[in-house]
């Protein structure tokens, strides 16, 4: 084949190669973050909860849980759910959000860095936070229900802040409201 048509070929698919990347989708152009949520024990906090391991993290999620009902209202028999997003081997801080679907309500969304510039939004059925909280390198969240029911806690990584019906990639955390909270003798 002669050297000008190599060339030619070469250009073609280089081009052609651009082109896709351009129409690759959203989430592998933001970097392809991987979510991981998961129900945090609090060990030793006035909101421990028993019935989840206390090696319970990003690294080792334990995903469902089942509690007795929780006061809307107050927020009170809230569960803690937190959350990492991956890249590769690291952790990444960028925006991000938390969904509940079937019972019950968000009872907090925390601001990760209190006055500065990142925010969160709390609405009665999502959390959008501008990024993770640098003391821990998670996101937070406190879901409750005074309804008896199956609760879904989905996060995923969120750069239009609308929630997570268009992300590529999800981690969901399941509770299960109204039933006996944890199995620990001499605790209900």
């Amino acid at each position: 084949m002669p050297a000008a048509r190599r060339l030619a070929l070469t250009a073609v698919l280089a081009l052609a190669a651009a082109g896709l990347g351009v129409a690759a989708p959203a989430q592998a152009q933001t970097g392809g973050e991987r979510p991981v949520a998961y129900i945090n024990p609090d060990t030793g906090k006035e909101t421990e909860n028993p019935g989840v391991a206390a090696g319970s993290g990003c690294e080792s999620p334990v995903q469902a849980d089942t509690m007795a009902l929780g006061d809307e209202g107050t927020g009170a028999g809230n569960v803690h759910v937190d959350a990492c997003l991956f890249s590769g081997g690291e952790r990444v801080d960028v925006k991000a959000a938390f969904e509940v679907t079937g019972v019950g309500v968000v009872a907090a969304c925390p601001d990760a860095d209190q006055a500065g510039p990142k925010a969160a939004v709390k609405t009665e059925n999502r959390c959008v936070q501008d990024g993770f909280e640098e003391a821990n390198s998670e996101y937070h969240v406190r879901v409750v229900s005074a309804t008896a029911g199956v609760q879904t806690v989905t996060f995923c990584a969120d750069p239009e802040g609308n929630g997570c019906a268009d992300a590529s990639d999800v981690s969901t955390v399941r509770i299960t409201w109204g039933a006996p909270q944890g199995v620990v003798a001499g605790r209900r």
